[in-house]
């Protein structure tokens, strides 16, 4: 749902399916882009807000994970989300679940 959000139903509507959403931000997060993403709407303007922006789209990555015991719980996403100090986990393609397609 966060990454929905943050990157408005236009890009959703551009992807297949919400994997290919996910995939696009994952790809985008690991160029260091991440904010390519995001809605163009939202007020980008500062560096702080620009944070705030890509922290949502992390946190979104990692609850995303196809694996339960690699996505944070609810407690541990609020920490996430409201201390930009907060180190992000490794969510690097070796640990990327989200990646994996259904064969």
């Amino acid at each position: 749902m966060l990454l929905e959000i943050a990157t408005a139903g236009k890009k959703l509507a551009e992807a297949r399916d919400v994997r290919d959403l996910v995939d696009a931000v994952r790809e985008c997060y690991h160029r260091g882009a991440v904010l390519e993403m995001a809605d163009e709407r939202l007020c980008l303007d500062d560096m702080k807000e620009r944070r705030q922006v890509g922290r949502v789209l992390a946190v979104g990555l990692l609850c995303s994970q196809l694996q339960r015991q690699d996505r944070p719980d609810i407690t541990d996403a609020v920490k996430l989300l409201s201390d930009l100090s907060h180190p992000l986990p490794d969510f690097g393609a070796e640990n990327n679940h989200v990646a994996q397609k259904d064969s």
